[in-house]
This record gives structure tokens, sequence and C-alpha cells, in this order.
């Protein structure tokens, strides 16, 4: 259910980002992650790297910064 209401939120939005999940399901980023991993491996979503990113979100590490989009498909 919880994953309908995700894939329906990205189909709305077209694109979105980590955080713009976790505040639409009001969840931990890991939660959140796991989620959009399970829709990717389904095919119904996809990753992009946003252009232009500065690498300072607050859900990954500078070091191991990978910030992604998601989009449906």
């Amino acid at each position: 259910m919880i994953l309908r209401k995700l894939l329906q939120y990205i189909r709305e939005r077209q694109r979105v980002s980590l955080t713009d999940v976790c505040l639409h399901l009001d969840t931990e980023p890991d939660a959140a992650k796991a989620m959009l991993q399970d829709l990717e491996k389904r095919g119904r979503i996809r990753a992009i790297d946003p252009a232009g990113c500065s690498k300072q979100c607050c859900f990954c590490e500078p070091d191991d910064c990978s910030p992604k989009i998601w989009e449906s498909v």
C-alpha cells in the first residue's frame, strides 16, 4: 500500500528527491531509500543523477556522496 502511495506521488511530481519522499511519507531516510530501491528494482522508477549537485545534502557523507533524483518510468 505504501509503495503504491509513493509511486503515485512520484508520478504526480514527475521527479522527487530523497528529502521529498521523507517529508511526504513522514519517514526516515533509510526507510525511504529502501522503498525507492524496491520500486527501482521492479522497474517502476529509475534513479538519475541531478545536474549541478552541490554535494551538500544532509543524507549522505561528503566522501560517499551520490545524491539521486527518482522519476517514473
